[in-house]
């Protein structure tokens, strides 16, 4: 979906600000704090004072789903038509314009949080190898968040395999994710995904030395 682009392109933006500068990282965690939580204010005010939740649970087709849950948690699995309201709400994966930008937020003031924690780790002269698995992982989470899609869609209205729990599920992602971030960090390799990104992005710069 085109929506999803928006999380490219501010990445795109964030990452091509002047990053060393002493106050951009103050900027990101202000302002992303800022744009999340007013973006969250506005979906839950259309929803509880200008009538958005009455609008929605007169169309609302799912009867396993309450209304006042999905809002809160997740949106995934709910048809989302029959009234303009639901282009309103700022729930966790409504893809409207309110949900990306309280994720693009929380995404910018976490990047700023994780700046000055480097900048405190350096004043501190700490050993930052011990954030080497936050590292892999973090250098591929384009692979690693599109395999982890990929396993969830294919339990996709399916029960779990026997033995397993969603928390479970949750632990084992989370570990694999770590484990393979290591591997291709400590290998100095690229995740693939990333690689084509790197190799589309040196292209568009005419810069075929850069592909290697």
């Amino acid at each position: 979906m085109f929506q999803w682009l928006s999380y490219l392109l501010v990445g795109l933006v964030l990452g091509r600000l002047a990053l060393t500068k002493a106050m951009v990282p103050v900027l990101l965690l202000a302002g992303g704090t800022a744009v999340a939580a007013l973006a969250k204010a506005l979906g839950t005010a259309a929803m509880e004072t200008w009538g958005g939740r009455a609008a929605l649970e007169r169309v609302l087709n799912a009867p396993g789903y309450p209304l006042d849950s999905v809002l809160q948690v997740n949106l995934t699995g709910i048809r989302q038509e029959g009234s303009w309201w639901w282009l309103a709400a700022a729930a966790p994966h409504s893809a409207t314009t309110l949900d990306l930008l309280h994720t693009c937020g929380v995404a910018a003031a976490v990047v700023g949080v994780f700046l000055l924690l480097g900048r405190l780790a350096d004043w501190l002269d700490l050993d930052l190898d011990l954030l080497l698995p936050l590292r892999g992982a973090g250098a591929m989470t384009l692979t690693l968040y599109t395999a982890h899609v990929w396993v969830v869609s294919a339990f996709y209205l399916k029960p779990l395999p026997a033995g397993w729990t969603e928390a479970g599920m949750y632990w084992a992602h989370a570990a694999t994710a770590i484990a393979v971030g290591i591997v291709f960090v400590l290998q100095k390799w690229r995740g693939p995904l990333e690689l084509v990104g790197h190799a589309a992005n040196q292209l568009g710069r005419g810069d075929r030395a850069g592909l290697r």
